[in-house]
């Protein structure tokens, strides 16, 4: 069959229901909002965003034999005078990965019950990396003085 190319002047005009047509626009607004739950890494904007919910990957191991601790890795944001999210959740037995940037001044990271703490220069990544063993809301908190909003610079790491 051959291929046929309309050009505009040869496309018939339809009638627009408009209730079909807000119709669609809505599912496809809930089919995007559904299916595109992460960036790529590539893209700036995900950089400067932290992850809100852990990325749960096992710990390799080898050939037939399972991992004893699922490996949990979350990304945390620094800035004046906050931290993103401000609530980590894992469970007791996981191995945690915090991936730690300040994109806003000089910071640190400590978390308390865990004896963690780390430098967080600007534009820098770190990573704290710990097995959570002891259950409990264990608080972190900016270990660097960063200014007047600095007592305020804190979190929870929630361990269930």
């Amino acid at each position: 069959m051959p291929l046929v190319v309309l050009k505009p002047h040869q496309i018939p005009e339809m009638p627009l229901n408009e209730g079909v047509f807000f119709s669609f626009l809505i599912l496809l607004s809930l089919i995007i909002a559904c299916t595109n739950t992460s960036r790529p890494a590539s893209t700036p904007l995900a950089s400067t965003l932290p992850s809100t919910s852990p990325v749960t990957t096992p710990i390799e191991s080898s050939p037939g034999t399972f991992p004893s601790r699922p490996l949990v890795e979350i990304k945390l944001t620094a800035k004046d005078f906050s931290f993103e999210p401000t609530e980590i959740h894992v469970h007791k037995g996981d191995h945690v990965l915090i991936h730690a940037k300040s994109i806003e001044g000089h910071h640190g990271l400590s978390i308390k019950g865990y004896d963690l703490n780390v430098d967080l220069p600007e534009g820098e990544e770190q990573t704290v990396e710990f097995n959570a063993d002891k259950t409990g809301a264990f608080t972190f908190f900016c270990s660097v003085p960063c200014g007047s909003g600095h007592r305020a610079m804190k979190g929870q790491l929630i361990v269930e």
